[in-house]
C-alpha cells in the first residue's frame, strides 16, 4: 500500500496509528522529520509492527539515510556525459539537503543553477 499524506505532526501520528493498528504488516516512512521527530518516535516504539524510516534518522529505530551529494554528483555526471549542458532542479522548498547538493554541483561544474520550487502544503487538501 502506498499512502501519500500532507505534512504535520498531528496528521502523521493519526495516519501512522491507523496503519499500525488496522491495515499494514509493516511501514516504510520516507520523509525528512523536523519538529515531529519525538512524537513519531514514541508512536513507533508503542506500535506492534516493523517500521523503517527512510530519509531521516530516529533514535533506536531502523533507518536508511541518503547521501544527497553523492547521488547528485552521479546524476550530473550522467547528464553531462550525455551532452546536456543545462541541468535544472525542481523540489519542495524544505528539501535543503537536495538543494545544497544541486547548488554545489552547479558550482563544481560551472553551470548556472536553474531552480523550480514548489509548496506541497496545499497539494493534498480535499473537500470534505
Amino acid at each position: 500500500m502506498l499512502s501519500i499524506m500532507p505534512w504535520g505532526k498531528e496528521l502523521d501520528i493519526k495516519h501512522l496509528d491507523r496503519m499500525q493498528t488496522r491495515i499494514c504488516d509493516g511501514v516504510f516512512m520516507c520523509r525528512e522529520l523536523k519538529t515531529e521527530q519525538k512524537a513519531l518516535q514514541g508512536q513507533v516504539r508503542d506500535g506492534n509492527i516493523p517500521f523503517v524510516m527512510l530519509e531521516s534518522e530516529l533514535d533506536n529505530i531502523s533507518s536508511v539515510a541518503f547521501d544527497y551529494q553523492v547521488g547528485m554528483e552521479k546524476a550530473f555526471e550522467e547528464l553531462l556525459n550525455k551532452g546536456h549542458c543545462k541541468i535544472a532542479f525542481a523540489g519542495h522548498h524544505g528539501d535543503t539537503h537536495k538543494w545544497n547538493a544541486y547548488r554545489k554541483c552547479c558550482l563544481n561544474y560551472q553551470l548556472e543553477p536553474i531552480e523550480y520550487s514548489f509548496d506541497l502544503t496545499h497539494a493534498f487538501q480535499r473537500d470534505n
